[in-house]
C-alpha cells in the first residue's frame, strides 16, 4: 500500500543500533506512496541491565517488542489503521532484538514466551506464557457487555417492528372507519406512513410507556413512604 511504498523509498539504516534521526518519508517517489508518512519508534537501551535490574521485567520488554513484530498481534493494531513495517526492516528490528540489546537472563533466555495458534497443554496456563487463548477478568466483563449491547439492539429491533404494526393497524383501522363514516379521503387528505412517521409514532409510544413507568414508581414510592411509613 502507500505507506508501505513509502517505507521502501526511504533511506534506512542497515542495522537497529544505528543512526536513524536522518530517516524521512515524506514525499517519496512512487505512484501509489502517500506523501505525509510517519513511522513509529520504540528506543531501547542497549545496556538495559542498568536501567532495569529485574530479569522479570527485562523478559517482558523483550517480550513485547517481539509482539510488535508478530502478526498474532499486531493484527489488532491493524484494525485501528496501522500499517505494519517491511520484511526488511521487520527482520532488521528482530535481529536488534536478538544481537543488541543485553538482556542477560540468569538462565540463558527469556522465561517469558507465547502461546498462538497451536494450543500448549499445561504449559499454556504458567505464569510466563503470554497466551492469546487467555482472556481476563475485564476482558470477559468487555466481551460479555457486548454481547448484552447486541442484545438489547436486537429486543429494541423487535419492539420497534411490533410498534411499527400496531401503529400501522391504527392507521388502517382509523382510514377504514373514515371512510365507512365520512366516505374515501381525497389526495390532499390521505394519510401514508411512510418510514419517518413510524418512527415518529414509535417513539411517541415508547415516550407514553416510560412516562407512565415512571408515573407508577413515583406513586408506589409516594405510597410506601407517605401512606404504608415503610
Amino acid at each position: 500500500n502507500g505507506i508501505a511504498a513509502a517505507v521502501s523509498e526511504a533511506d534506512t539504516p542497515s542495522n537497529a543500533k544505528d543512526d536513524w534521526s536522518a530517516v524521512d518519508f515524506l514525499n517519496k517517489s512512487g505512484p501509489y506512496t502517500w506523501p505525509l508518512v510517519v513511522m513509529s519508534y520504540v528506543y531501547v537501551r542497549r545496556d538495559i541491565t542498568t536501567q532495569i535490574q529485574d530479569q522479570t521485567s527485562r523478559g517482558l520488554l523483550e517480550a513485547f517488542l517481539r509482539a510488535l513484530y508478530k502478526p498474532e498481534y499486531f493484527g489488532q493494531c491493524e484494525a485501528l489503521g496501522f500499517t505494519k513495517v517491511p520484511i526488511s526492516i521487520s527482520e532488521m528490528a528482530i535481529k536488534g532484538i536478538d544481537d543488541d540489546v543485553n538482556w542477560e537472563y540468569t538462565e540463558g533466555a527469556n522465561m517469558w514466551s507465547f502461546e498462538d495458534d497451536m494450543t500448549l497443554k499445561k504449559i499454556g496456563q504458567g505464569q510466563f506464557v503470554i497466551s492469546e487463548k487467555r482472556r481476563s477478568l475485564a476482558g470477559q466483563s468487555i466481551a460479555e457487555i457486548a454481547g448484552i449491547e447486541t442484545e438489547l439492539e436486537k429486543d429494541v429491533s423487535f419492539l420497534l417492528d411490533g410498534f411499527h404494526r400496531i401503529v400501522e393497524g391504527l392507521h388502517d383501522e382509523y382510514n377504514i372507519n373514515h371512510e365507512k363514516n365520512f366516505g374515501p379521503f381525497d389526495a390532499d387528505h390521505h394519510i401514508e406512513m411512510d418510514d419517518n412517521n413510524k418512527q415518529v409514532q414509535a417513539a411517541l409510544v415508547l415516550a407514553a410507556l416510560s412516562f407512565t413507568l415512571w408515573l407508577c414508581v413515583i406513586v408506589g414510592f409516594f405510597i410506601k413512604k407517605c401512606i404504608l411509613r415503610v
